[in-house]
């Protein structure tokens, strides 16, 4: 099944409706205990086709120790939202500070501030910065390891999720996949899958303001990635543009790297499993089913 869900934390659509979220309309009917979910991003090359969205509980089979968790900020859009702490090159802290970081599944690329992205590009040894001023290229066999901090926890991207393709103008360069384009605002970070195929995400709806975690994949999963060091296809340009996100089923969606909160589900089903609440995992076409007649009835008593 292909198509987009919006699992955000907002009330409101861009057309002014005022509806409840996806989470509160599951909960409502008894389908899920806990407003939560838990997402497990695949890596096409990998060939796993292991993607998986949980909702209700998590999944602790994918991730190791606890969820590292941090406080939503308060946005007007309904976005996720958290504080970063910074951000390291070759262990190097860059020493960002009053940094925030928008998770959204929807977008392919990390869309950072330019000076943000040119700070981070400046320490890969052999980079360069197209002409448009927000596409980097570094040397293919880079072995610079960037990563991200939440809550005073470091967090590796895998080189095989940063560094893209290789690009046939660029003199056997690969292209970055931290692009520099500010989406929002001049401290916003819109951080996609580039960053969240490393990590096992939640979203916490049913805490005050909402909350974001992240878990440490398996060993066996952050091993694989780190023994993947082949740049991917060449590819001739050198845009970064819409989002893709690739599930289970191979089925795939594309969102605007403008519109977080916007992100493909595969559900999963199965048994009831650990984490806050008992919550259920539920098919996707359970779930649609749900949000269609919940949406025919707001829709009629809007009209």
């Amino acid at each position: 099944m292909d198509g987009i869900l919006g699992i955000g934390r907002g009330t409101t659509t861009t057309t002014g409706i005022n509806s409840p979220s996806l989470l509160s309309i599951l909960s409502s009917a008894s389908l899920i205990q806990s407003q939560i979910y838990g997402i497990h991003i695949p890596r096409s090359s990998t060939n796993l086709l292991d993607g998986e969205l949980t909702i209700g509980t998590l999944n602790p089979s994918r991730f190791t120790g606890s969820i590292n968790y941090m406080p939503c900020l308060a946005n007007p859009a309904g976005f996720w939202e958290i504080p970063m702490t910074d951000a390291t090159v070759d262990g190097k802290n860059l020493a960002f500070t009053a940094k925030s970081a928008i998770i959204d599944t929807g977008t392919s690329y990390m869309l950072i501030p330019p000076l943000d992205a040119a700070a981070i590009h400046a320490l890969i040894p052999g980079s360069t910065q197209d002409e448009n001023g927000e596409t980097f290229y570094v040397p293919c066999d880079t072995l610079a390891t960037i990563s991200l901090v939440f809550n005073n926890t470091k967090y590796q991207i895998s080189t095989m999720d940063w560094r893209g393709g290789k690009v046939q103008d660029q003199g056997g360069l690969c292209r970055s996949n931290i692009v520099g384009r500010q989406t929002f605002g001049a401290e916003q970070w819109l951080v996609g899958d580039v960053f969240l195929k490393g990590v096992y995400t939640v979203f916490d709806a049913g805490e005050e303001g909402g909350r974001v975690g992240f878990g440490v994949l398996h060993q066996e999963e952050a091993s694989s990635a780190a023994a993947s060091t082949t740049p991917s296809a060449v590819v001739a340009g050198s845009s970064a543009g819409a989002a893709t996100t690739t599930t289970q089923s191979q089925s795939q969606s594309q969102s605007q790297a403008t519109n977080p909160g916007e992100a493909t589900a595969q559900g999963q089903t199965g048994s009831a499993g650990a984490g806050p609440g008992r919550g259920s995992r539920i098919a996707l076409s359970s779930l649609l089913s749900s949000l269609l007649i919940s949406w025919f009835f707001v829709a009629y008593s809007i009209a």
